[in-house]
């Protein structure tokens, strides 16, 4: 069991899922529809995944998507992660870039890789995730530092989230990180 794994050996696993996740983005999240636009399909776009900073448990995961400007939009979704940090969201008729952020509530726990120990997050602690995504589709969409920092990197980019700023933050993260 993980209790009976010194420090560094958790510290190495841990890593080993953070990368995991972080490629499960970039691969499962890969391609989707070209552009910010919202289809009146009323097809069902389904999104899971894992809030990963240590297991990120409890937390409030929230779907947005963006604005013609390429800015975080409307809220298409919400729901919990389970104990281990893993989310499943159904949305109705959304084709265009996805942001996924899981953010602190009351009850959220995590991982500290550092410590080995469970903390509670302080309240203002979120990451991100974006992503094309097409209705009648499924992605896999891990939020992780990985994640936000891509995110981040293509919100500072002209135009902000566009289909072809959020693959290329993506894709320069993975290629960073030597995935």
């Amino acid at each position: 069991t993980i209790d009976n794994l010194s420090t560094r050996e958790k510290m190495s696993s841990i890593k080993k899922i953070a990368t995991l996740a972080a490629v499960a983005l970039i691969a499962g999240c890969g391609g989707g529809s070209g552009g910010n636009t919202n289809s009146a399909d009323t097809a069902s776009l389904g999104i899971q995944g894992d809030a990963v900073k240590g297991p990120m448990a409890k937390a409030k995961i929230s779907l947005y998507k963006t604005t013609a400007e390429g800015k975080q939009g409307d809220l298409l979704q919400e729901t919990t992660s389970d104990d281990k940090g893993h989310y499943s969201a159904t949305v109705k008729g959304h084709s265009g870039i996805v942001i996924a952020v899981a953010s602190v509530m009351v009850g959220t726990t995590m991982y500290d890789e550092a410590t080995g120990q469970t903390i509670t997050p302080a309240s203002a602690f979120t990451m991100r995730a974006s992503f094309s995504a097409e209705a009648g589709k499924t992605y896999s969409a891990q939020i992780n530092p990985f994640t936000d920092l891509a995110t981040a990197s293509a919100l500072a980019k002209p135009g902000g989230l566009t289909a072809t700023n959020v693959a290329q933050a993506n894709k320069d993260a993975a290629e960073s990180l030597s995935f």
